[in-house]
């Protein structure tokens, strides 16, 4: 022991980590951290896709329940595009109204689909739904097919709110009129 020094001050003196200590130290925690980071990260995106995934989801549950509730309510099917771009129906009023599929050739998804209640007059049309296209399938569906007498085929697919994402939902659904 040297002189002037206590047990007590050799013994700070000798405690305490090396500097190859600490660095293997800082090294395991550093691999944690990013372990635990990119975790983290991984987590974050998997989240927004099922946001993603689960907003248009909804959307196409309730576009196709509007359609549905206008379609169920009509007397008769008038007509059908020939290109399944809309159809024309009689409703118990009397008055024809049309649903349209109405898209932008130069840009995929960005269609929208739309009902007038009236096709006399140039009343406002309600807009059901925005961000389709059509069904990829091969060969390619049309929006509206008449499968019967008092039955319509309704299929298109929607991407919205998430156009650029792979996130997108079709909706293909048979409808048979109840008020004939």
């Amino acid at each position: 022991m040297k002189p002037g020094k206590t047990k007590r001050q050799q013994r700070i003196r000798q405690s305490g980590f090396t500097l190859v200590e600490v660095m293997v130290a800082a090294t395991v925690s550093l691999l944690a951290l990013s372990a635990l980071m990119t975790s983290f990260i991984w987590m974050m995106r998997v989240v927004q896709k099922s946001n993603q995934y689960a907003a248009v989801q909804h959307e196409a549950n309730r576009s196709s329940q509007s359609v549905q509730r206008y379609i169920r309510n009509a007397v008769a099917i008038d007509a059908v595009d020939v290109s399944g771009n809309w159809v024309r129906v009689r409703m118990p009023s009397g008055k024809v109204s049309q649903f349209s599929y109405i898209s932008d050739p130069t840009a995929s998804g960005l269609g929208r689909l739309t009902f007038l209640s009236d096709v006399s007059t140039t009343a406002a049309t309600n807009i059901v739904a925005v961000g389709l296209s059509k069904v990829m399938t091969v060969p390619t569906r049309n929006v509206f097919e008449k499968t019967g007498a008092n039955t319509l085929r309704v299929a298109y697919r929607i991407s919205k709110p998430y156009r650029g994402t792979d996130c997108a939902a079709e909706v293909d659904t048979g409808i048979r009129l109840r008020n004939f």
